[in-house]
């Protein structure tokens, strides 16, 4: 009796393990929701792959975001949070192609980097090139975003 418990508690937890769903990023479900609106698909492979590689670029900086530490400095992790707020905002406008909150959120953004980057003054080497480390990543994939 013992055994068949066993077996139908791993059954369980393998049919959970194998129905959750991934998470995406943000831009994800609108590149799937524009197609499906317009009911057309890609005239050139070049489109498809543009779409690519903007879909992973998001995704990059979306993990960049989720996985970007603390650093102790009160007015460094402040600060960060409104860099990580007006990235965010980018997207979701980059998503909606508005063009003006585009623009109005690359401001933000280079206000609030050039602001982290008087602030790194105040960490200690080793925070300092890990925080370094993820700002370069940021702008990367940011300027790969404005580019396209």
């Amino acid at each position: 009796m013992k055994k068949v418990w066993s077996l139908i508690a791993l059954c369980g937890v393998l049919c959970s393990c194998m129905s959750e769903k991934m998470l995406d990023s943000p831009l994800v479900s609108a590149l799937q929701t524009e197609n499906s609106i317009n009911n057309t698909t890609p005239t050139s492979a070049q489109s498809v792959e543009m779409k690519l590689q903007m879909n992973t670029l998001a995704a990059e900086l979306t993990n960049i975001l989720s996985t970007m530490p603390k650093f102790g400095q009160k007015e460094v992790d402040s600060e960060i949070s409104v860099l990580k707020g007006a990235v965010v905002n980018y997207m979701y406008a980059w998503e909606a192609k508005n063009k003006a909150g585009e623009a109005r959120y690359q401001d933000q953004i280079l206000k609030s980097y050039t602001k982290i980057q008087k602030l790194r003054k105040k960490l200690d080497p080793e925070q300092d090139q890990r925080l370094n480390v993820y700002l370069v990543k940021i702008k990367t994939n940011l300027n790969g975003m404005i580019q396209k």
